[in-house]
């Protein structure tokens, strides 16, 4: 639980600090992907998410994925 944590703070400290952020297109591609890959419509994927309380999670893990490209991409540059 402790891990978690100091991940979740650690990863939201870069995040502010380099200016990334999930926008509503972001979470609207990848809900809209969730809803391709299940054979379903974007709608009817949005609202299960909405009723389970699962947009915060998605959210989440949309942050996560950026901040790690980031850093993936930073360090590709720093040792070019």
């Amino acid at each position: 639980m402790e891990k978690g944590l100091r991940r979740l703070f650690l990863l939201e400290a870069i995040a502010r600090k380099e200016k990334l952020f999930v926008t509503e297109d972001d979470m609207t591609n990848e809900l809209r992907g969730i809803a391709e890959r299940n054979q379903s419509s974007l709608d009817e994927v949005a609202r299960y998410y909405q009723q389970q309380n699962l947009l915060p999670a998605l959210r989440l893990d949309l942050l996560e994925n950026k901040v790690r490209h980031f850093l993936v991409e930073s360090s590709k540059k720093a040792g070019a």
